[in-house]
């Protein structure tokens, strides 16, 4: 008996509050607080351009050098590393913050930067460190605002002869802002 009374209570609440809802006056005709969204003509007023707030992207990946707002990568060598039948791309470079939040080689360049094995950007080159060499130890280095650190990266290739194309980005997942294509010869 009990379920049945705060079943109608209930039912009586809901009803009640959907009924307050509508916004009828009582002679069949709708009230409404809100202001016509009819626009009025004036026809001497000159048509006006639209702005908008969108702001153009300065971002840029030209010449082996990526620069963003935030950072700037650029890119100051690479070479192919034959290790034991394994082909590596090793790639040196730098990075400069810009900003007063925390940096780090590795991550601006997996963040901003992809490589591919071929023109089309369809096959993904994955991430290795460069063999033996003292600037691996950076990639994780904080860089302070208006500082510069040097660092390497390397990614696994399956010869020296196909061209690979580094593609740079404004953010993750974000537009391409350029490319550049490598000639491993």
């Amino acid at each position: 008996m009990k379920k049945i009374l705060a079943f109608t209570l209930l039912l009586l609440l809901i009803i009640s509050m959907l009924t307050a809802c509508g916004g009828n006056n009582g002679n069949g005709t709708s009230t409404s607080n809100q202001a016509s969204t009819t626009p009025t003509v004036n026809p001497t007023q000159k048509p006006t351009e639209n702005v908008t707030n969108e702001t153009v992207s300065t971002s840029t990946f030209e010449n082996g050098i990526l620069t963003t707002d935030r950072l700037k990568i650029e890119i100051t060598d690479y070479k192919v590393i034959d290790l034991d039948g394994w082909i590596i791309l090793g790639i040196w470079f730098s990075v400069t913050n810009f900003t007063d939040g925390a940096l780090k080689p590795g991550n601006a360049w997996n963040l901003l930067i992809t490589g591919y094995r071929d023109e089309n950007m369809e096959n993904r080159l994955s991430l290795t460190n460069v063999p033996d060499d003292p600037l691996n130890d950076y990639l994780d280095t904080v860089i302070a605002q208006g500082d510069t650190v040097q660092s390497c990266i390397a990614y696994m290739i399956k010869d020296d002869t196909t061209l690979v194309t580094l593609v740079g980005s404004e953010s993750v997942g974000g537009p391409v802002i350029g490319t550049m294509t490598l000639d491993l010869k």
